[in-house]
């Protein structure tokens, strides 16, 4: 298994492992994953996403049947990934839209996403980076993110 850089680069990928490959060249830079989730239609089984996840890394990797099983979206959730140089995983909400603001990343939507009393969890999406900060009590937990698109909807992988 190779090792790979914690720098996430948006609509690229993450270190050297880009957006648009396959799953053979995945496991051949990080080996095999410690869990396969796999996404079906409720009404053919058709699988139609699968999910990687890498626990020691505290990486999921998602690839997509649309996209001819490409990898499509990378989530991190270890504070040592960072975005242009800064840890995000811990922020509180203030500091990442500090953040966004200071490096120009674009216009944010923010949502609630609790799904019970007991645990406030929130979005923040930045639809023109591809990318999402999810927050469990007001701190950044995790982030997702993608290639970029065109305005038809066309993805962008990068070369």
């Amino acid at each position: 298994m190779t090792k790979v850089s914690k720098q996430i680069n948006l609509g690229k990928g993450l270190g050297g492992l880009l957006f648009g490959v396959e799953k053979n060249a995945v496991s051949d830079i990080l080996g095999t994953p410690d869990e396969v989730e796999q996404y079906t239609d409720e009404e053919t089984e058709e699988v139609l996403n699968e999910a990687w996840h890498y626990d020691e890394m505290e990486l999921s990797l998602s690839f997509d049947k649309e996209e001819e099983w490409k990898l499509c979206t990378i989530s991190v959730s270890d504070a040592d990934f960072t975005l242009n140089g800064e840890q995000l995983i811990g922020a509180t909400e203030e500091t990442l839209i500090e953040f966004i603001e200071a490096q120009k990343l674009g216009e944010f939507e923010k949502e609630e996403w609790s799904l019970d009393d007991d645990e406030t969890q929130m979005l923040i999406t930045i639809e023109s980076q591809s990318i999402n900060f999810w927050f469990t009590e007001g701190i950044v937990t995790e982030i997702q993110w993608g290639p970029l698109y065109t305005e038809d909807n066309t993805t962008i992988w990068p070369n």
